[in-house]
């Protein structure tokens, strides 16, 4: 039987995948104006949670009831991500911290936590896609021993997905991001930008058609359409901008809230928080008219 829309149905948890250019845009600075407290998990390393420190978010916004996790990113000498036991690491660091937050024992005021914040969502694809190779690789080394993939795999500490190849990246981020859905937290997911390109022969140039966040191939259009608030973060000036639906240009076109018409066209100084508080009053006006 379908359930009749309420305020309880349309207030639940938000979940935002923010995305933009690397180092731009303010995706970061965004993230953290989410309701209190928030587990920022920092995929990559520390300097994910740097903006936090930064004067300018100090002096806009002050001390965040936050705790800070980070999974740091292996490089070889090329600067390369190398490491193919990140994921899983990533995986079992927010398993420790939702047992914390179930037991109350996390290092915030209540013990809790209200919003999780995944930055950045490139390196974890980045440490999906070492994982797949490696168990590729594994699978041709374990043959050539006589063992079998799954022993080898156990061996070097590295949990055994379904898939195994690039589709099995694919599949990893999908669980990942189902699994954040079935959370009752509010989830900001912090992605870069892929600019998407199509060659033009009369003119033997390439032009850009869109830009995506940055996911692995089709996940492009199928992991942001998962999310109930995309938001592309780009800067004017001084000023953070999220783009919430089309702009005049068919560059913008993943992109969008769950309630629609909520936030303006170009949200400037965009602030969590505040946005979701709207989302709330919204679907109240919505449940009177019912």
């Amino acid at each position: 039987m379908t359930e009749k829309l309420t305020s309880k149905i349309i207030g639940q948890r938000e979940k935002f995948l923010l995305y933009g250019a690397p180092k731009k845009g303010g995706k970061t600075f965004t993230a953290l104006t989410a309701p209190e407290p928030i587990l920022f998990h920092a995929i990559g390393g520390p300097n994910e949670a740097k903006t936090y420190f930064s004067k300018d978010f100090q002096n806009k916004h002050g001390p965040k009831d936050i705790v800070i996790d980070v999974v740091v990113e292996d490089l070889d000498k090329k600067g390369r991500c190398k490491n193919p036991i990140g994921f899983d690491n990533a995986c079992n660091l927010l398993d420790e911290a939702l047992e914390a937050d179930d037991k109350g024992e996390l290092p915030t005021e209540t013990g809790g936590f209200e919003t999780l914040v995944i930055d950045n969502g490139t390196v974890l694809s980045e440490f999906q896609m070492n994982k797949v190779i490696h168990i590729a690789n594994s699978f041709r080394n374990a043959q050539a021993k006589g063992m079998s993939t799954y022993d080898k795999l156990m061996q070097e500490g590295i949990l055994v997905p379904h898939d195994s190849d690039w589709g099995g990246a694919q599949s990893l981020m999908r669980d990942y991001v189902s699994w954040l859905f079935k959370l009752d937290k509010h989830v900001v997911f912090i992605a870069h930008e892929y600019e998407q390109t199509k060659a033009n022969r009369a003119t033997q140039s390439s032009d850009l058609i869109g830009i995506k966040p940055l996911f692995i191939g089709q996940q492009r259009d199928r992991i942001a359409n998962m999310f109930d608030n995309v938001w592309r973060c780009t800067k004017q000036g001084q000023m953070y901008i999220a783009r919430t639906v089309p702009a005049d240009k068919p560059i913008d076109i993943i992109a969008g809230t769950r309630l629609g018409g909520i936030v303006d066209n170009d949200y400037i100084d965009p602030n969590i928080t505040k946005t979701i508080e709207k989302f709330k009053k919204h679907a109240e006006s919505i449940e009177k008219n019912l």
